[in-house]
């Protein structure tokens, strides 16, 4: 079985520093030691710290990428949080989807902490670092290194232990790699991986297509064969009317279906007066029946469609640097660039909260509009309500976007 390295990620220094001495004791008294102890048939591994290798004629940063990246796993000794190359290094571990544990001294409090490691406070093990300074043989000596061991063993079996909860290399880093050799990959059909076994609730399918137009493709798909809810937002300043009219038609036309969902739910950002149009036809199409449409006054950075709390669709922008003006005419703006489709019905519930959660948000929706409560005799009175609320909300936005000197 190959050697398996652990890389140490600590404040180093000069030779004779506080930081140096620290680091050296950490690694005489704890590292060396459990990796000098017999292992009998568990796998074999070596902790290893960067500026303990002999020269490799490589750049410092080189190396350390090179090491980070042939690792097993990273520990992080946090004695003191002020060291950028610490950071750096963290964050180049978290990149690679490597797994990281930190120790973490009583000196440190946890809001000392960078909110991006803070998320990973499970991964921690706070020592005290007075009497760990103190006698070589102390009692937190032991408990560093009988948690230091047991990390060990969970790096070198468990392929999640400890691993960035953000990291899917199929589904994130595949696509986008491919994506950047060239800019001629306009669709990658599907990303699938089928984690666990083929039970239900043991799996995950997970589909990340690229293109607009593949998206929405794959978007309509879903919403036709639903059967409980629909709950979609558009919180971008663009309307699919004009662009996605299939998804749209399908969405407008779904509630008259023999077999239709039981409810529809669709959030709309006022942050555009022409997207009050796709308002009036849902409003139209769908008087007295179970459909509601939330006008939002905040725009969101996200757009996400959850399908019978099953399948969710989370939606990716691209957004230009360039100014309107310089913009081709042939090239509208994206309205997603990519989405990533997840059939999963824990994760479904979980999106479909945070939909709910918008949804009763007082403060930030302008107004609820129930298709349920509307007829055909007050039809035209509450569009004109409604869009009066419409564009006060759009001016509002606007005003917040372009202050006044």
């Amino acid at each position: 079985m190959a050697l398996q390295k652990i890389f140490l990620i600590t404040p180093l220094g000069e030779r004779n520093t506080p930081d140096r001495r620290h680091a050296d004791k950490m690694w005489n008294d704890v590292f060396k030691p459990l990796s000098e102890k017999p292992r009998a048939e568990k796998a074999s591994f070596e902790f290893v710290r960067s500026d303990l290798l002999k020269e490799s004629g490589q750049s410092r940063v080189q190396e350390i990428m090179n090491l980070i990246h042939e690792s097993t796993g990273c520990i992080v000794d946090l004695y003191k949080i002020e060291n950028l190359n610490v950071m750096y290094e963290i964050g180049l571990a978290h990149s690679q989807g490597k797994r990281v544990f930190f120790l973490r001294s009583d000196k440190i409090s946890e809001s000392d902490i960078p909110s991006d490691i803070r998320f990973y406070a499970d991964y921690y093990h706070p020592y005290n670092l007075d009497i760990f300074n103190g006698d070589a043989s102390s009692d937190e000596v032991n408990n560093i290194t009988k948690r230091v061991s047991e990390v060990v063993d969970a790096m070198l079996t468990d392929i999640n232990s400890y691993r960035p909860s953000f990291y899917k290399p199929t589904e994130l880093y595949v696509s986008n790699i491919l994506e950047d050799i060239n800019g001629k990959i306009t669709n990658l059909e599907k990303l699938l991986k089928d984690f666990g076994t083929s039970s239900e609730d043991e799996r995950t399918l997970a589909q990340y297509i690229i293109g607009e137009n593949e998206a929405f493709r794959a978007l309509t798909a879903a919403v036709q064969k639903s059967n409980i809810s629909v709950k979609t937002t558009r919180f971008s300043p663009y309307s699919v009317v004009g662009r996605q009219n299939d998804f749209f038609n399908t969405i407008n036309d779904l509630m008259s279906r023999s077999i239709h969902p039981e409810s529809f739910e669709r959030i709309i950002a006022a942050n555009n007066i022409e997207k009050f149009n796709e308002v009036v036809k849902l409003m139209v199409n769908n008087a007295g029946k179970n459909f509601k449409i939330y006008i939002s006054k905040i725009e969101y950075s996200f757009e996400m469609v959850i399908v019978d709390d099953q399948v969710v669709f989370i939606h990716f922008r691209k957004y230009n640097n360039v100014t309107t003006d310089e913009k081709p005419q042939d090239q509208p703006v994206s309205l997603i660039s990519a989405t990533l489709k997840i059939d999963k019905r824990l994760i479904a519930n979980e999106f479909s909260t945070i939909f709910d959660s918008i949804t009763d948000n007082s403060k930030d929706i302008a107004c609820v509009i129930d298709c349920n409560q509307i007829s055909t005799e007050t039809l035209s009175e509450e569009i004109n309500k409604y869009r009066h609320i419409f564009y006060a909300a759009v001016n509002e936005y606007e005003g917040a976007a372009n202050p006044t000197v």
